[in-house]
């Protein structure tokens, strides 16, 4: 369909191609339906793809909304929230995604087959929005490139979230009466297209602050105030003494942190002209942390008490931190700028917490080399850390140690792995749910790298992407009384998780044990990919696959097991 549209853009005019489709697969641009994508802009045909329905963990945007040159659209409700449904970025090569977001929630729509309307929901439902204000552009002018009109929409998107381009929101959203002022300009409007500074800082450190103000309206304008402002307060002003009209001007800033531990939130302010009515966009707003860290090196206790950490919690090697009934919130302002460590040697005990990331979109770290016990904790949110060892390179709660007890607490929404088990951890009674970001069938609730043999029982997982359980080369988990199910995609009606348990390479005496177990709900219920796993006594029911052993050189043992509806 997309050769067609290329084949024939001439014939009949084809400047937009619409897309309400996609897998939820998180990709790098390269899949041979972003290529057709990618290929039919160079043509001059602007493509403009659904996010996805994946939401909310990151990496979530999927094929081909990761192309590199379509516009990608979240959605949001009435309110100009992001939907929890939206596929959140980035590509899988590190691209900001979605571009923008429009309406997508209680979307009203003709019906098929009917002569009435119906109510939808889903990025599929923002995307057409998005193409109808390019149609918009090209009627006022028809040479507009894709790359124009891309550029356009998102320097007139309204921003949201936090300041600047993020992969919630994209470049903010979509705005048609600022888009049209840019093709269509009013006599005075000046814009605030950006603002370019560090993410963090250290005390007394110079940062520079740059920003570009554009002149949208027809007029030229002079004596233009620009602040900067630093918490609300202005801290320095410029003033531009002439603007062209439809031209851009730089300024720059000079600016000192002097607080630790401190979240600044910095703006750049172009003061309107006169009889400048469209103002929405002449405020540019971003966070700096000065991060002050947690470093516990003797005993420490924290009872009752919310926390706010700005930098990184360490427990060093014979420091002994405990937590009780705590609000633990970590600042990052990049997914995975600043985390949790247990040092080898280091003890940290938490009962009755809620660790979460201070601003909801930004992720954070959580490795433990040590020491711990977590009990009726509520995690979510985890980043990951490089490195983590084994054959994968990230997970969530990061543990590496045996000397670790995970029970009775809920870990989700973590960006590939809930709990990632690099040794013989216990965990137990606990709930597991919507971690991972549907790109590899390693990913998901929990990983066990190979050579370890943690004890997996008595939790409740719950639409974890692609496995609930994975078990590595050589690992010998005992898997038991589990309970392990899949939703349902809307789109496409299959289930969202591949996986219920997925084991590969191991082999008779040191196997996993899966037993006990119920599956129910995935596409296969349990994956014995070269591998000699005991599968017994497992209720495994309403999956597309119950029990599958592909390579013909390998004898898992399997008996006792329910089989139902498979």
């Amino acid at each position: 369909g997309i050769e067609w549209c290329i084949q024939n853009k001439a014939t009949y005019n084809i400047s937009i191609i619409s897309m309400s489709l996609g897998a939820n697969v998180n990709s790098d641009g390269t899949s041979p339906l972003e290529v057709a994508c990618d290929n039919a802009v160079a043509a001059g045909i602007s493509v403009v793809v659904a996010a996805g329905n994946a939401g909310p963990s990151s990496n979530t945007v999927g094929i081909p909304a990761c192309a590199f040159n379509v516009t990608t659209v979240g959605a949001i409700d009435d309110s100009m929230n992001i939907a929890s449904f939206s596929s959140r970025g980035p590509t899988l090569d590190g691209r900001i995604k979605p571009d923008v977001c429009a309406v997508g929630v209680s979307v009203t729509s003709a019906q098929a087959n009917t002569n009435g309307y119906v109510t939808w929901q889903g990025t599929s439902m923002a995307t057409p929005h998005v193409a109808g204000v390019y149609a918009l552009l090209l009627e006022y002018n028809p040479s507009l490139s894709p790359s124009q009109l891309k550029q356009i929409i998102k320097e007139s998107a309204v921003d949201k979230g936090d300041a600047g381009p993020d992969n919630t929101y994209g470049w903010g959203v979509v705005d048609s009466m600022n888009a049209v002022n840019y093709v269509a300009p009013v006599a005075h409007s000046i814009i605030v297209v950006n603002i370019d500074a560090p993410l963090s800082a250290e005390v007394n450190e110079t940062i520079f602050v740059n920003s570009t103000i554009r002149n949208l309206g027809s007029n030229s304008e002079t004596n233009i105030i620009v602040d900067f402002l630093v918490n609300t307060t202005i801290q320095n002003t410029t003033t531009i003494d002439f603007i062209q009209n439809g031209t851009s001007t730089n300024v720059s800033f000079s600016w000192k942190p002097t607080v630790a531990g401190e979240i600044y939130k910095i703006g750049i302010y172009a003061h309107p002209v006169p009889d400048e009515n469209q103002i929405c966009n002449n405020l540019r707003k971003k966070l700096v942390v000065v991060p002050l860290d947690w470093v516990v090196t003797g005993k420490e206790t924290v009872t009752d008490q919310t926390i706010t950490v700005v930098g990184n919690l360490t427990v060093q090697s014979g420091g002994n931190l405990t937590l009780n009934n705590v609000g633990l919130f970590l600042t990052s302002v990049v997914d995975g700028q600043f985390g949790i460590y247990v040092e080898n040697g280091g003890f940290l005990y938490i009962y009755n917490a809620t660790i979460l990331p201070f601003y909801p979109l930004y992720m954070y770290k959580f490795a433990v080399y040590g020491n711990m016990a977590m009990v009726n904790c509520n995690v979510s949110y985890i980043w990951g850390v490089e490195g983590g060892g084994g054959d994968l390179s990230t997970s969530g709660l990061s543990i590496h140690s045996d000397n670790v007890s995970v029970l009775n607490s809920t870990v989700s929404y973590c960006k590939t792995v809930g709990i990632g088990c690099y040794a013989s951890p216990f965990i137990s009674g606990n709930k597991i749910m919507y971690n991972g970001n549907n790109n590899d069938f390693r990913y998901g609730g929990v990983y066990c790298a190979p050579e370890t043999s943690p004890i997996i029982s008595n939790n409740t997982f719950i639409d974890n992407k692609e496995s609930n359980i994975y078990s590595g080369g050589y690992a010998a988990p005992k898997i038991t009384n589990n309970t392990i199910i899949s939703g349902i995609n809307p789109t496409t009606w299959f289930p969202t998780t591949y996986y219920g348990i997925y084991t590969c390479l191991t082999f008779i005496p040191d196997v996993p044990v899966i037993s006990n177990n119920s599956i129910i709900g995935t596409r296969i219920g349990v994956y014995c990919w070269g591998s000699s796993p005991r599968v017994i006594y497992n209720n495994i029911s309403k999956n597309i696959l119950g029990i599958y052993a592909p390579s013909s050189d390998i004898s898992p043992f399997i008996a006792y097991n329910t089989l139902t509806n498979n």
